[in-house]
């Protein structure tokens, strides 16, 4: 992940009210351009493979240079 990507990713949780130990990044995501990643923010309180689905804030792509794109 670049620095541009944590950056973003950073960002896009605490727009959603969440932060890093909320958040699911993956690296390798299936149909993403190479160098992207997958970020999945989830509510606070409820980290990442825990509870429902109705915890989950957002999913987005993020690119090589810190674009969101959702």
């Amino acid at each position: 992940m670049t620095a541009q990507q944590l950056d973003a990713v950073k960002a896009l949780a605490k727009r959603f009210n969440s932060d890093l130990d909320h958040t699911n990044v993956v690296t390798d995501a299936f149909g993403l351009p190479t160098g992207w990643v997958s970020v999945a923010v989830h509510a606070k309180g409820t980290k990442p493979g825990e509870g429902s689905v109705s915890t989950l804030q957002i999913v987005a792509g993020v690119s090589p240079e810190g674009s969101v794109h959702t």
